[in-house]
């Protein structure tokens, strides 16, 4: 009975590294060309102030990837607990995370 329930615990623990393998995968770094328009946060004291990476960590297209980002590991999580999110869906999600409309997103009180 022990052995049957260990055997169990380290299945499981194997489907969640898979998970989480998964969701690094997709959430790993920003490509340089992705959402040229939107890099950089635009505030007076940011010219000044910020340098180039500083202002590219507060731009709305890393708030927005980030958001996206999160929703993964949400829903990625959700299905290791059995949820019915196939991973069709998962890598639907992750194939659009730079494909923002920022106009509809400036909309949003967030």
């Amino acid at each position: 009975m022990a052995v049957r329930v260990l055997v169990s615990i380290t299945l499981a623990h194997k489907n969640m590294s898979s998970n989480a393998d998964k969701f690094l995968e997709v959430s790993s770094g920003f490509p340089e060309d992705a959402l040229p328009d939107h890099q950089v946060y635009e505030h007076p004291l940011v010219k000044r102030y910020a340098t180039k990476e500083m202002s590219f960590v507060w731009s709305p297209a890393m708030k927005f990837t980030t958001w996206r980002k999160l929703w993964i590991a949400l829903a990625t999580a959700e299905q290791e607990l059995g949820i019915d999110i196939s991973d069709e869906q998962l890598e639907q999600i992750g194939n659009n995370i730079y494909d923002i409309d920022f106009a509809f997103a400036g909309t949003s009180s967030i």
